[in-house]
């Protein structure tokens, strides 16, 4: 009885939520809306088996009141497992009402908004207090990045255009917004940018060979099953793969750019007999210290971001090679390889950029500090 009801409520509450004309043939809903709602009471808690299983999970018997809508005021009682909530907790839960007149109430997603706004302006306002005007700066160009993506990248790749290409173009278009919004059009910055586009170029080619080297085909993610169900498997997720690391990898290049380029400037500036073949390996040099520094922090932030996955992975009895094939570790090690390889390629390409531009009709740009983004 309890697996019979498992399989209800998954057709019911999870293909309609990715398929708006799933199962309209047999089920016909009157009413399907989301709803805030407080719990005001617990009656009971237990520990049950998960059906199908080896484990247990806590349940919980207890009482919600709506918080908004049409039902506002009134209160049902549930029974969940694995919420463990508490009296005054506030989520979101999904209310479905069949033709036949059946009601169905299924907790979603505790309420996190005021915690996430929190957090939020504790950023914005750290990076005031120590940044300045360029963290001031820096601010403005992350929402006019984000602006971009969601107003022009979604709607594209949604729209069936070339991801590949959107997903490039969107890349520069954030690397040009990001570096004179914050660092002004000097040399130094021309310096970096055009460092940081070619490495983007080449990471661009790197990563259509290295995907298809690998046969991925983009679904080692379950919310990738769910998008080609809401989309009605018009995307291509092979294409979108690419395009995710075109996008994370510009998150690093320009931090990478605008510091070589601060190199070169200094260099130039601290002694002006120095020849340009001087500054460059002298700037490599000291580049060298903080590409190890950043590849390091890269690929410690792919892992850390799919820890849940290694740990699963780590108790699996499977062998290595195995699983070190399976798409869910492939994926993240294309990612990860490849992104540090783009963020390589920067340091050369910027240095030799930013040599070129600084020895260029004996100009130098004013002293420039760089700061990560």
């Amino acid at each position: 009885m309890q697996t019979l009801r498992i399989v209800i409520f998954s057709i019911l509450f999870f293909i309609p939520a990715f398929s708006g004309n799933a199962l309209e043939a047999s089920i016909i809903q009157e009413v399907d809306t989301t709803h805030r709602v407080e719990v005001t009471k617990i009656y009971s808690e237990e520990e049950r088996d998960v059906p199908n299983t080896n484990t247990k999970a806590k349940y919980q018997s207890f009482q919600v009141t709506f918080l908004d809508g049409t039902m506002k005021g009134k209160t049902v009682t549930l029974d969940e497992g694995g919420f463990n909530v508490a009296v005054g907790d506030i989520f979101y839960l999904r209310y479905l009402k069949t033709n036949d007149g059946q009601e169905y109430f299924s907790l979603q997603e505790p309420y996190r908004f005021p915690a996430l706004i929190t957090l939020i302006v504790f950023f914005i306002i750290l990076v005031l207090l120590l940044g300045g005007k360029h963290g001031f700066l820096s601010l403005v160009s992350l929402f006019i990045s984000f602006g971009v993506i969601f107003k022009f990248l979604f709607p594209e790749l949604l729209s069936g255009a070339n991801v590949i290409f959107v997903a490039t173009s969107i890349a520069l278009l954030s690397l040009f917004v990001v570096m004179y919004v914050t660092h002004g059009f000097t040399r130094l910055t021309t310096s970096a940018f055009l460092g940081s586009s070619g490495a983007v170029l080449v990471t661009v080619v790197l990563a259509k060979y290295a995907v298809a080297m690998t046969s991925l085909t983009g679904y080692a993610e379950e919310e990738s099953v769910y998008l080609n169900l809401a989309t009605g498997g018009s995307l291509d997720f092979v294409a979108l793969l690419i395009g995710g690391i075109i996008i994370g990898v510009i998150g690093v290049v320009d931090d990478v750019a605008i510091t070589q380029a601060s190199i070169v400037n200094e260099l130039r500036q601290a002694n002006k007999n120095l020849s340009r073949f001087e500054v460059y390996t002298k700037a490599l040099k000291v580049g060298k210290d903080h590409i190890g520094a950043v590849v390091n922090t890269l690929i410690l932030a792919y892992t850390g971001a799919s820890l849940p996955l290694v740990l699963l992975l780590y108790t699996s009895t499977s062998p290595f090679i195995e699983l070190f094939n399976r798409e869910a570790i492939a994926v993240e090690v294309v990612r990860s390889v490849v992104g540090s390889i783009g963020l390589l390629l920067v340091m050369p390409l910027t240095t030799a950029i930013a040599v070129w531009l600084m020895y260029r009709n004996g100009s130098n740009d004013a002293h420039t500090h760089h700061h990560h983004h």
